[in-house]
């Protein structure tokens, strides 16, 4: 991950978020850090269930953009939300390819 990190954070410095305070929240990541959590409430419709993943078809699609979320925001994005946000990442990555 430490060699993703440093052209993420380059690119983030050539771009409009260059002097945004919360861009240091962001970080890329290989894998999902939203992965659904194998502690499923029984008769609940788990996280794979509720949503049609998309098909990898390459290594770009194991990035993940990942947001460290600063209380109180906490409480309204859950990680479902923060899963969803990660899911769009990848759907606009894969179409400015």
């Amino acid at each position: 991950e430490a060699d993703l990190a440093v052209p993420f954070a380059q690119a983030q410095s050539k771009s409009s978020a260059a002097d945004d305070a919360l861009a240091s929240r962001f970080r890329i990541r290989l894998g999902s850090p939203y992965a659904p959590s194998s502690d499923n409430v029984t008769g609940s419709r788990s996280t794979t269930e509720s949503h049609r993943a998309v098909p990898k078809y390459d290594a770009w699609d194991e990035l993940s953009l990942e947001y460290a979320v600063p209380w109180p925001l906490g409480l309204l994005f859950t990680r479902d939300a923060l899963r969803r946000y990660d899911e769009m990442f990848k759907y606009l990555l894969r179409l400015r390819r």
